[in-house]
């Protein structure tokens, strides 16, 4: 694309204007990385619950980590939950697809009995 002369020479003049770009930070002004305990990372609520009983020194846990820990817990109930619905209703789909009508059913059972029947005599 080119421009016509009189609009080249006012992009120049507006470049000239233009703030100079901020110096990038250096290493040294970056923050440090801060390691995160167990405690503030662990998703088990038993291994937090132990985890905060090793933290405290005279068995008080201040009342955030016992929300988190109750936060954990609510959400590791409300899984196991969840799971056991899933395989309920995949047992109660499997046994719907693996049991028989309930006429075929008792005609079988009948003919067992007939069976059982005419082995005794």
């Amino acid at each position: 694309m080119t421009l016509d002369p009189k609009s080249a020479q006012r992009l120049q003049e507006l470049g000239r204007r233009l703030p100079q770009a901020l110096p990038t930070p250096t290493a040294k002004e970056t923050t440090p990385v801060r390691k995160l305990h167990a405690v503030e990372t662990e998703e088990n609520p038993e291994e937090l619950f132990r985890q905060l009983i090793q933290v405290s020194s005279d068995g008080n846990i201040p009342a955030h980590l016992m929300d988190r820990l109750k936060l954990i817990e609510k959400q590791s109930l409300n899984k196991s939950k969840n799971e056991d619905k899933n395989k309920s209703k995949l047992s109660i789909e499997n046994n719907k697809k693996d049991k028989l009508p309930d006429s075929i059913e008792n005609s079988l059972y009948v003919e067992f009995q007939q069976m059982l029947l005419e082995q005794d005599d």
